[in-house]
C-alpha cells in the first residue's frame, strides 16, 4: 500500500522506488550483480525458484546481492515509518524465510549445479585469478603469499586498511574493496563523496558508498570491479596498487588526513590473512581506462 498525503490523496512515487517483481515501493532495496534493483525478499524468493536473473535470464548468484543503502534511506524518509512497518509485515507474510536462500551454502549449491558449463566457468575464472595473485605476490615480495580461499576471497592488510579481493563463482568478475569505519562524518564529507562518485577520474573507476549504524558510526565503502577475461596478470598487478593508492587518497580527503604513499606500503604489508567467509559488499563495473 502507498501512503496518502493530505492534499491529493496519494503520493507520486518515483519509478526508481518500485521493484519490478512486486510492483510496489521497496522496503529493503538490493542491487544484483547486473546492476538491477529489487526488493530483497522478492528477489531471493525468485532466485530460490529459478536461479536466474529476472531481467537477463542468466544465472545469478544470490550471494552477490548487496544493499542499496542510499535508496533505502530515501524511500523510508519519503514513505514514512508507518508505511515501512506495514510493508515489512506484508513482505514477511508473502515471502517466508524458509525458502532456503538465507543459507549461503544452499544458494551456492543451487547456482553451481545449474549446468555443467556453469561449473566449468567457476574453475576457469578462479584459477586464472590464482595465477594473477601469485604474480602479484612475486611483484610485492617480502614473503607475501596471496591466494583465494574456498569462498573465492583473499584478504590482506595494508596501511591500516583491509583489502579484499573476491572472485564470485558465476559472473567472471573480480571485486576489490575496502571498508573504513569512522565514529563521525561531516555533511561536507558526505557531499564530497557524491561529487567524487560523479567525477570518475577522481575515484579511478571505483565507487564510494556509505552505511550509517544505529550508534552513529559510519562505514565508508570503496570498491572496484573488472572482468577477469579482459585483464592480464600485468593489468591486475597494476590495478591492485592503484586501488590502494586511490583508497588512501580518498580516505585522506574525506577524513582530512595527510595522504600516504601507497606504492611503498605494498612492498611491506603489515599483515596478510585469508578470509573464511565471503563478503558481498561490491561495486559496479567501470571501464578499465580509468585506472
Amino acid at each position: 500500500m502507498i501512503p496518502q498525503d493530505d492534499t491529493s490523496g496519494s503520493i507520486n512515487v518515483p519509478r526508481s522506488f518500485i521493484c519490478p517483481l512486486t510492483f510496489e515501493a521497496m522496503v529493503d532495496p538490493v542491487i544484483d550483480s547486473e546492476g538491477n534493483t529489487f526488493e530483497r525478499q522478492a528477489l531471493l524468493h525468485w532466485l530460490s525458484l529459478y536461479g536466474l536473473s529476472p531481467v537477463s535470464r542468466q544465472p545469478l548468484n544470490a550471494n552477490l546481492v548487496v544493499p542499496n543503502f542510499a535508496l533505502r534511506d530515501t524511500i523510508h524518509e519519503m514513505m514514512g515509518s508507518a508505511w515501512v512497518a506495514q510493508r515489512t509485515e506484508e513482505l514477511a507474510q508473502q515471502y517466508p524465510s524458509d525458502d532456503g536462500m538465507d543459507d549461503p551454502a544452499q544458494a551456492d549449491s543451487m547456482d553451481c549445479s545449474s549446468s555443467s558449463h556453469y561449473s566449468r566457468s567457476l574453475s576457469k575464472y578462479r584459477g586464472k585469478m590464482q595465477c594473477y595473485l601469485q604474480k602479484l605476490s612475486q611483484d610485492v615480495g617480502g614473503g607475501m603469499h596471496l591466494e583465494l580461499d574456498d569462498n573465492g576471497v583473499c584478504m590482506f592488510s595494508c596501511e591500516n586498511m583491509t583489502i579484499v579481493i573476491e572472485v564470485p563463482e558465476d559472473v567472471g568478475l573480480c571485486y576489490i574493496y575496502t571498508i573504513v569505519s569512522v565514529p563521525y562524518l561531516s555533511e561536507e564529507s558526505k557531499d564530497m563523496m557524491l561529487e567524487l562518485n560523479r567525477i570518475h577520474s577522481e575515484t579511478r573507476g571505483g565507487t564510494l558508498s556509505l552505511k550509517k549504524h544505529g550508534n552513529g558510526q559510519y562505514d565508508i565503502y570503496f570498491s572496484y570491479s573488472d572482468r577477469i577475461g579482459e585483464i592480464s596478470a600485468a593489468d591486475f598487478c597494476n590495478i591492485v596498487p592503484n586501488f590502494i593508492e586511490t583508497a588512501l587518497r580518498l580516505k585522506g580527503r574525506l577524513l582530512g588526513e595527510k595522504p600516504q604513499d601507497a606504492t611503498s606500503s605494498m612492498d611491506a604489508p603489515t599483515s596478510m590473512s585469508n578470509s573464511t567467509q565471503s563478503s558481498t559488499m561490491v561495486g559496479m563495473t567501470y571501464p578499465q581506462k580509468y585506472l
